[in-house]
């Protein structure tokens, strides 16, 4: 399968808009019309995971963490960033890059990990919204069926209770073709009417670009007219972090254990709060520290995250809240659980291959 197939199919579930401004996705090295035959999911590049990756004879990696995350100036050999590169481009590895816009999709990472660890009706904490625009399409009255068709099939036309939700209309349109013009109907300097149908649906932001091509390609008119404004509405598509209730409180001594057992960590750190019994449990994977500040707000008895520092405990704690660090390498490695998911659906040969976590505990 080719590379930019593997990449839209991704991006269907995890768009590249989910991601957080100052973050790097997608592909960072390789052509995207190159034919795919085996993947190796790791979280990280490194000089290991690329070895690995050519003794599999692997031809795509599918990262969580961007290889190439802050500009670089060139790509040389005098550095370890230039190196890996050329040695993926020598040996035709391409390099794709799923980061905040998995942490944040529905069917994320945020998500997954809040599932195994008894979320069944949570919240997204910091959500992510997107724009809803009203599009309206005019085409010949023999043409507008089909455009339909083929808008439904995209996928583009939204609707908050209802699929494939269109309102048509019928019209008047009145042109005279210029010269240079090849007009669907009419004759250059005549004028011409014709009845037209009108067609009106909403769209998010992020596909009217998607939109606009596929009515370019399959209209009639070398100039098709169409038009599309912002509704002021706009819908969650997302969002950083989850909140849920467990179905019933726990002590924490028991919910430490089963964290550990769910996620396969041997040791944790735990700053304690005031509660001995937990109920309302939130999830940030990765580096979610910064959002301590917020689980009072969400009313979180428990917070998971990584990465937590001295004087962010020391806030939680003050503000009565249980932090439970499980590193970040252990909340993010289960990503590879959902890119194999997917790749198993596109029938795309596959492995994951992480090496060993970084730090180790005595």
């Amino acid at each position: 399968m080719k590379l930019k197939k593997i990449t839209a199919e991704f991006e269907k579930s995890f768009p590249k808009n989910l991601a957080e401004e100052w973050d790097n996705i997608g592909v960072m090295v390789g052509e995207v019309d190159s034919d795919i035959n085996k993947v190796q999911i790791s979280l990280d590049i490194t000089d290991e995971i690329i070895e690995r990756a050519l003794s599999e004879k692997a031809n795509l990696i599918i990262t969580h963490h961007p290889m190439i995350f802050r500009g670089i100036k060139s790509v040389t050999d005098e550095n370890r960033t230039g190196k890996r590169i050329l040695t993926l481009i020598k040996n035709s590895i391409a390099v794709y890059s799923l980061h905040t816009n998995l942490d944040s999709a529905k069917e994320g990472l945020n998500q997954y990990i809040a599932e195994k660890l008894g979320m069944k009706n949570g919240k997204i904490i910091d959500k992510k919204l997107e724009k809803i625009y009203r599009f309206r399409l005019f085409a010949p009255q023999e043409s507008i069926e089909t455009i339909i068709e083929k808008i439904k099939r995209s996928g583009v036309a939204i609707g908050e209770n209802y699929d494939n939700c269109f309102y048509i209309s019928d019209f008047e349109e009145r042109y005279t073709p210029k010269e240079s013009a090849l007009p669907y109907k009419g004759r250059s300097g005549i004028e011409e009417e014709n009845r037209v149908k009108s067609v009106e649906f909403l769209v998010k932001e992020s596909n009217i670009r998607a939109l606009e091509e596929l009515i370019l390609k399959n209209h009639p008119y070398e100039e098709p007219a169409y038009e599309f404004y912002d509704t002021g509405k706009n819908i969650e598509i997302g969002g950083i972090g989850r909140v849920f209730d467990l179905e019933k409180s726990i002590s924490i001594d028991e919910f430490i254990t089963f964290v550990k057992k769910e996620l396969n960590i041997q040791n944790l750190r735990v700053v304690f709060g005031e509660k001995e019994r937990i109920k309302r449990v939130a999830v940030v994977n990765g580096s979610g520290a910064e959002y301590i500040s917020k689980m009072k707000r969400v009313g979180a008895d428990v917070f998971i995250t990584g990465d937590i520092k001295y004087h962010e405990a020391q806030a939680g704690k003050e503000n009565g809240i249980t932090l439970i660090d499980i590193g970040h390498f252990e909340g993010e490695v289960w990503f590879a659980d959902i890119i194999k998911k997917f790749l198993d659906k596109m029938d795309i040969e596959n492995y994951t291959f992480n090496g060993e976590a970084l730090f180790k505990t005595f």
